[in-house]
């Protein structure tokens, strides 16, 4: 009897433990680069057939890193490399969106990370990403809701930008719930619920990563380091989504669900304490 009630205990702790969630996010994915399919020299083809073009040094290169499951990413040299897209429709967001992206900088002088954003002409401003501008290795997101406006969000309290780390930043814009948002490996690091505008400017501006795009691409402030995971929604996602795809990328994109780490540890004191008691109780 006493081995049974165990036994039992032991079912219902192992079907309450928490798993990891299966796969990454996909509701509200309207591009997404991997890098591991449908690239040449010159141009990167995501899994919607969003053709990003590949300038100056860029390339695709196998990732050296042995601590992530990355098989291709994109390497940007920080002197004249970049990646453009001409204004697709798809990624005009104006109420609402996600970026997500991981990246590994080698260095971390100011630099442009992505965005739709002309420098000198504010009507072609959308959104955008940089890093180290206005604080010591901070992030800053900015959009532009109209005209000449400008909203920004940074993490100044933090030195959040450093190099040779993998991170995953996450942007969030919700323009119903006037709130913009940045995470850092899925953990909110600066948000603001309190934004005056809904809607944000539909611009025919290309979209650029690693450089600054003002009619042509710029020459300054060109992130050097590594690209990959590239993804946009078009829809806010919440902070368990943000935090779901960071654990199935973090975790080497299983494709089943897993437990945490923690519960993995209860698991096998669990196994290892009902074991000890049936032995004990086999000699007694």
């Amino acid at each position: 009897m006493k081995q049974i009630t165990i036994l039992i205990a032991l079912t219902t702790f192992l079907l309450s433990t928490h798993l990891y969630a299966i796969g990454p996010i996909e509701d509200g994915l309207v591009a997404y680069w991997n890098f591991n399919d449908g690239t040449t020299n010159d141009q990167a083809v995501d899994s919607y057939n969003n053709v990003g073009i590949l300038g100056g040094g860029a390339s695709i290169i196998d990732d050296l890193d042995p601590s992530y499951a990355f098989e291709k990413t994109l390497a940007l040299n920080g002197t004249d490399a970049y990646m453009y897209l001409p204004d697709q429709a798809e990624l005009d967001f104006t109420d609402s969106f996600t970026i997500m992206l991981w990246i590994k900088p080698l260095s971390t002088g100011q630099s442009f990370i992505l965005g739709k954003w002309h420098q000198y002409d504010a009507t072609l401003r959308s959104y955008c990403l940089g890093a180290n501008f206005n604080f010591p290795d901070d992030y800053e997101f900015q959009i532009t809701p109209s005209g000449d406006t400008l909203l920004e969000l940074t993490n100044s309290t933090n030195d959040d930008y450093i190099a040779n780390v993998w991170q995953q930043l996450t942007l969030t814009f919700n323009g119903a719930e006037h709130r913009m948002a940045i995470y850092l490996d899925s953990s909110l690091i600066a948000m603001n619920d309190a934004i005056t505008t809904e809607t944000l400017n539909n611009t025919s501006q290309p979209l650029s990563f690693g450089a600054a795009y003002n009619d042509e691409i710029q020459t300054e402030w060109l992130f050097n380091g590594y690209m990959d995971e590239i993804k946009f929604f078009n829809r806010e996602l919440t902070s368990d989504e943000i935090q779901q795809d960071y654990l199935y990328v973090l975790n080497g994109f299983p494709e089943s669900a897993i437990p945490e780490p923690s519960t993995i540890i209860l698991m096998a004191i669990g196994c290892l304490a009902y074991f000890k008691r049936l032995s004990f109780l086999k000699k007694s």
